[in-house]
């Protein structure tokens, strides 16, 4: 509570059917209580999720988010331009310094010069937190054998890469 006496409250939104979202929200919910602060848990069917994220009518909410290739474009997610007509911008993070960072990745073709971007677009999230990042999910993978050219990324496995059996030069043709 403040000088005043008056106790922080907040409501947290999350996936009622989800058992990670709610191990997560209870393990919040317990750590600030400790320290006095008040989180009511609104458990919400998915169905419903969509339309609290565009009218962004919550306090705080658990989501993941998982990248779809090793450099997924982060414009979608943090750029300022994606809080307009309910983009998907839902922490409404307005950052000059990250949309420089992101349409500096977008327009930058040299890897190594992309690279050193991508670094100061995420030196500006570590510094500027627009989201708290709790958990990254193992993953296990198998690939049977006769598929060729399997790379682990940061972001998992890239299918698109794949061959199937002997690529088309090692054959011959």
């Amino acid at each position: 509570e403040n000088e005043k006496g008056d106790v922080f409250e907040f409501e947290f939104t999350r996936s009622g059917s989800d058992e990670i979202s709610e191990r997560i929200s209870t393990f919040i919910k317990d750590s600030y209580a400790r320290v006095g602060i008040v989180m009511k848990v609104k458990p919400i069917d998915w169905a419903a999720m969509s339309d609290i994220l565009k009218g962004r009518s919550f306090d705080a909410l658990t989501m993941a988010w998982s990248a779809s290739a090793p450099e997924s474009d982060p414009r979608q997610i943090f750029h300022s331009e994606s809080i307009k007509e309910g983009g998907d911008n839902f922490a409404q993070w307005n950052c000059p310094a990250a949309d420089k960072a992101i349409d500096g990745i977008r327009s930058t073709l040299a890897f190594e010069e992309r690279a050193k971007v991508w670094r100061e677009f995420q030196a500006v999230v570590h510094d500027e937190q627009p989201y708290t990042f709790i958990r990254v999910s193992p993953w296990l993978r198998f690939v049977k054998k006769s598929i060729g050219n399997v790379q682990m990324h940061k972001s998992g496995l890239e299918p698109w890469e794949f061959f199937r059996g002997a690529p088309a030069a090692a054959a011959g043709g």
